[in-house]
Formats: structure tokens, sequence, C-alpha cells
């Protein structure tokens, strides 16, 4: 891998293997002695041509003759690095996908219906009848409301900077103040003190919380809404309810609608669950969403955690 004879690695010191890694290899060679065993964030190692490869190490501790040592693993990491890009680069070109399916599915038929509105109140003046002429004009004025709360939805999606700044309640947070209340839907946002989650969890998780409460904002006409995040015994779990309309969860399911294909795959990709109770027979009731996951260690993933 490194491309050094055994020979040649034998006499190689460490610091020209790992010339930025030494104070972490020293911590971690301590960490082996004391528990036995342990493994490494990402690492980088450069080879005999000199170029850096990714690396991870797993070790235990040994006694030979009397003597303490270690035995250690050190896997390259540039297969499912240049994997994790592509895979992120495919999530990217998905996202963006569906945000051009959603502005030609809502705002463009909206906007066309609104020109369709605007001609039929014109004609309508034109000939006098100046009643179905108001009307079609307080038709445009709830077309362009609705239009108003899809590009709320659409805009916050492109730019949830709070996930990364803050985390995922600073961005639920946010993104209850700028989509839910300003559409007038009284919203609440409960959670433990801290939340300290890995940053890809915390991606996927508020990509779940964000398609119910798109959900609840087009298709529920709900009035209160309520979002609460705990995390105990290794596991976090998040609800979200409403008060809206409900629908019925058999057909919704078997059609994969209302973004609950989304959410299953998300959920199945962190390891954890998720249940939907709603029906459109309980007026008033609305739709509780519970999603439930292990938290993984930022120490095995590589990746930090937000505070």
């Amino acid at each position: 891998m490194l491309g050094f004879s055994r020979d040649e690695l034998l006499s190689t010191p460490l610091s020209a293997i790992h010339p930025h890694d030494l104070p972490a290899l020293e911590a971690f060679a301590a960490s082996v002695f004391q528990l036995g065993s342990g493994w490494t964030n990402e690492l980088t190692c450069v080879t005999k041509t000199g170029s850096h490869i990714p690396t991870e190490i797993s070790a235990s501790a040994i006694d030979i003759s009397g003597k303490p040592c270690i035995v250690a693993l050190i896997r390259d990491l540039t297969e499912r690095i240049n994997a994790d890009h592509a895979m992120r680069e495919l999530a990217v070109l998905e996202e963006r996908n569906r945000l051009a399916r959603e502005l030609h599915d809502s705002i463009v038929q909206s906007l066309y219906t609104m020109t369709l509105f605007a001609e039929a109140g014109v004609r309508n003046a034109d000939h006098g009848d100046t009643v179905k002429g108001t009307q079609y004009m307080e038709r445009i004025g709830e077309t362009s409301q609705q239009v108003l709360k899809e590009m709320r939805l659409l805009v916050f999606e492109l730019r949830p900077l709070a996930l990364e700044q803050e985390g995922i309640v600073g961005a639920l947070s946010q993104r209850l103040d700028d989509v839910e209340r300003r559409a007038g839907v009284e919203a609440r946002l409960i959670f433990d003190e801290p939340i300290s989650l890995p940053s890809r969890m915390e991606e996927e998780l508020y990509r779940v919380a964000q398609e119910a409460l798109n959900n609840s904002l087009k298709h529920a006409a709900a009035t209160h809404l309520s979002i609460r995040i705990a995390t105990n015994d290794g596991l976090v779990e998040i609800n979200v309810e409403d008060d809206g309309v409900g629908f019925d969860t058999d057909l919704v399911n078997q059609s994969g609608g209302m973004g609950l294909r989304n959410i299953k795959e998300r959920m199945e990709r962190l390891g954890g669950s998720f249940t939907i109770i709603s029906s459109i027979s309980s007026p008033g009731e609305g739709t509780k969403l519970r999603v439930r996951a292990p938290i993984s260690d930022p120490q095995t993933t590589g990746e930090p955690a937000h505070p």
C-alpha cells in the first residue's frame, strides 16, 4: 500500500510516514496501551513516492517476551471516500431534479393558472360583468398566496445554512420562524439540552422533519404544530405533530406519496424506524410522525458533532 519493502519500512521513521499526525498517533498509542485496543479517525499516510493517501488504523496491545507492543492494521480509505463523494454528488443531483419537479408541478402550474384567471377577469370587466371580474381577482389573490407559500418552502430548502452553523435544533427553529409562523401556523419546538449528533445524521433527520413540515403546510391546513427532539439511551427521537385534516395512511403507504418514500429511505440509511398515525375520519386530530435512530459515534464516522 505504501510502496516500501519490509526492510525499508522497518528503517523508515514514523515521522516520514505520518508527518502531520504525530501528536494524534502518540495519543492513540497511549490509549491503546491503556485500553487494550482502539481505532483512529482519518489519518494521512505518505507513500514511498511521496503521494498522500487517507487511512485509518485499528490496533491492539500485545505482550512479546515481556515487552508491551502494538499490532496495527492500516486501511486505505481512498475507495470509500471516493464512493462517499460520488454518493453525495448523486444526492445533490437528485435534490436538484426534485426541486425542478417541484417548481414545474406547483409554482409554474399555479402561475399559469393565475394568468388564466387574469385573462378571464379582463374579459368579464370588458363586458361589464364586475361581479365575475371581482371573483377572478379574488381567486388570483388566493392562488398567489399559495404560490408565496410554495416559494418560501423551496427557497428555504435551498439554503438551510443554520443546519451547518447551529445544528438541527437551530435549523428547525429557523425553519419554523421563516415558514410556518409566517404562514399563520402556531409552531413549537421542544428539545432536550444539549442535542449533539454527527453532522450527516443531522442532515438526514433534518430532511425527514422538513418532509413532514412540508406535507403539513401543503396538505393538512393545520393551525397548530409541534416538533419534539429527545435523546435517550443512545437513541434520538423526533416527533412531529399537527392538528390538520389528516390522510389515509394505507393509501399513501401503497403509493409512496407525500414524501413517505424519502422518509423511509433516509431512516433506513440511519438504521432507524418511523411510524405515522393519521386519519381523514378524525378531523382535528391531525397527523403524528415519530422517527427513532441510534446515535452513531462521531469518532467512528470521522465526522464532527454539533454541540
